[in-house]
């Protein structure tokens, strides 16, 4: 597994943990919240290019997260996957 991921001011400092499971390779992703981040969204997939433009009802959208961290499962060996976190919308006052 190998992972890009795309610099952003609001979550930075990706971390992926390889782990495994019964399904197969998995992968525990962390990242740093920006200032002022309440929650992010999280994309993810095999295709830079979709994960770059991709927005909330896209395919690689695997939702907005209240916790800097997320679960990734059943990925293939030798792929090359792409991540990206931005800050999600916030309310205004």
């Amino acid at each position: 597994m190998i992972f890009y991921t795309e610099r952003n001011p609001m979550a930075s400092e990706l971390t992926v943990i390889p782990t495994s499971s019964s399904s197969g390779l998995d992968c525990y992703l962390r990242w740093l919240s920006g200032a002022g981040a309440v929650s992010h969204d999280l994309y993810f997939g095999t295709n830079a290019a979709t994960v770059t433009t991709a927005v909330t009802n896209s395919a690689t959208y695997l939702g907005r997260l209240s916790k800097p961290h997320f679960d990734v499962h059943s990925l293939s060996p030798n792929t090359h996957y792409y991540v990206r976190v931005t800050r999600s919308p916030v309310a205004a006052d």
